[in-house]
């Protein structure tokens, strides 16, 4: 059954000491608003400060510097590239 507890779940968040994880849904939302906010500024004339990037929850590394060259054929070898990122942070 707590295998198909939702990553955002109340569950979830106390097993990650108390934080709160987003969805993937919900963090790819965040990268369109962000796309959104940085498109209106550009094309406003660029006047007044760029805007900042949403507020992420931490997923025990900051995934808005996580960068690869590497295609990835598979959502399965994404996700055993990323388990492997993890690991070695953790």
């Amino acid at each position: 059954m707590a295998a198909n507890l939702p990553p955002d779940g109340a569950v979830a968040a106390q097993a990650a000491g108390g934080e709160r994880q987003w969805a993937i849904d919900t963090h790819l939302l965040a990268i369109v608003a962000d796309l959104l906010n940085f498109g209106n500024f550009q094309r406003s004339g660029k006047k007044g400060g760029a805007p900042k990037p949403l507020t992420r929850p931490r997923m025990g590394e900051d995934f808005s510097t996580v960068r690869s060259s590497r295609a990835f054929n598979s959502a399965e070898e994404f996700d055993e590239w990323r388990a492997s990122r993890l690991k070695q942070k953790g």
